[in-house]
């Protein structure tokens, strides 16, 4: 039984549409026959025989519905909880991105200087709006990095809110050291301190509630689907080879 040894241990290094995919090609192996399990058979496996059945077996088409229906709800499952939950997720985390992005590129111009030319203004802005799209692109990746975790409806509320506390101060840090590591005062025309002081005093408190309900919007998507995930679950356990 060293191929089942293997399959266990393949199966715990990978992800887990990783897993799913082999399981469903095991499974579709064993129906074919290629795959033999003797410790299932009461008894030696005939020729013509998938898992002890004959094909005219009465149990024969009862196992194949349960079989199939098992790997559909199975495959749901997967979809519902790693693409759709995590899909609807970013999808708020991109909008939240488009708000917090207003509120950077309004503090940059409230900032810039009434006696610079608006040509050398236009400049900065298209600078500075190159450097916040960069921004941008880093903390919708360490949402995702977040996200993919979906362990948001395993925590009590106060374990939640603990959880947002601490991740409104890593994002409020990952802002002030990203436009710190790629700011170019001459090109921008506003000097940083100057401009980060004013950040810290009027944009931060905004883009520190929008990433709080950013969060709590995140939760109820996942638990919304989690809900979904359990309907299908409820159903497995009538779903049992007895006859078999």
């Amino acid at each position: 039984m060293d191929w089942v040894s293997n399959l266990l241990l393949a199966v715990t290094t990978m992800s887990p549409i990783e897993a799913m995919l082999l399981t469903i090609m095991v499974i579709f192996l064993i129906y074919r026959g290629i795959i033999n399990i003797p410790f299932i058979l009461k008894k030696k496996k005939k020729p013509g025989t998938i898992l002890g059945l004959h094909s005219d077996c009465k149990n024969f088409s009862s196992f194949i519905s349960i079989l199939d229906k098992a790997m559909r709800d199975t495959s749901e499952i997967m979809h519902i909880k790693y693409i759709e939950t995590v899909y609807d997720q970013m999808n708020l985390v991109e909008e939240s991105w488009r708000r917090i992005r207003v509120d950077l590129k309004q503090a940059f111009v409230k900032n810039l200087s009434d006696n610079i030319s608006e040509h050398h203004k236009q400049d900065a802005k298209v600078c500075y709006n190159l450097v916040i799209d960069k921004i941008g692109r880093d903390m919708i990746g360490l949402m995702r990095k977040w996200i993919k975790r979906n362990h948001f409806t395993e925590k009590t509320e106060i374990e939640f809110q603990t959880y947002i506390g601490e991740r409104v101060k890593d994002l409020e840090e990952f802002f002030t050291i990203a436009i710190q590591d790629v700011y170019v005062p001459d090109q921008m025309l506003v000097d940083l301190k100057q401009l980060r002081k004013f950040s810290v005093e009027k944009v931060m408190p905004e883009i520190s509630r929008e990433i709080f309900s950013l969060f709590t919007k995140i939760r109820i998507v996942a638990i919304e689907k989690e809900a979904e995930i359990q309907k299908i679950k409820e159903k497995l356990p009538n779903d049992r080879l007895e006859s078999v």
